[in-house]
């Protein structure tokens, strides 16, 4: 809604490596059917639709891939900072901000980094590192 708001505003879409459909099908134009990995980000897994393609093709500028390793820190580093337990899908944003792969617009940025939904289990690999 933002970039309809105000077509200036860049968004940076940011995918995991191991599902790689969506981030194929903005580069191709066209869906593309692809292996889904294990990842952290199970929101994010799975392959692309026709019916959601042409929106993202209007609001994103630009897709990033990040690794399993970054999502762990993605997902880490909300929790050592600041106490603030984030979803690997959710936390792909951050994860892709602190691996350097874009770089930061002069002026205000937004982050959507929502989502506490994290198994017991995946939260204390996360946290031990």
């Amino acid at each position: 809604m933002a970039k309809v708001l105000k077509p200036s505003i860049k968004v940076i879409g940011v995918q995991g490596e191991t599902s790689l459909a969506l981030y194929d099908a903005l580069k191709t134009g066209g869906i593309v059917r692809c292996p889904v990995g294990t990842t952290l980000a199970e929101g994010l897994a799975g392959n692309a639709y026709k019916e959601i393609l042409p929106f993202l093709q209007e609001v994103v500028d630009e897709m990033v891939l990040v690794s399993e390793e970054e999502i762990d820190r993605g997902m880490s580093w909300p929790i050592l900072t600041g106490g603030q337990v984030v979803e690997a899908a959710r936390a792909v944003g951050v994860a892709a901000l602190l691996a350097e792969k874009f770089t930061l617009p002069p002026g205000p940025t937004l982050f959507v980094v929502r989502g506490g939904n994290v198994d017991a289990a995946v939260l204390r690999e996360v946290v031990a590192g």
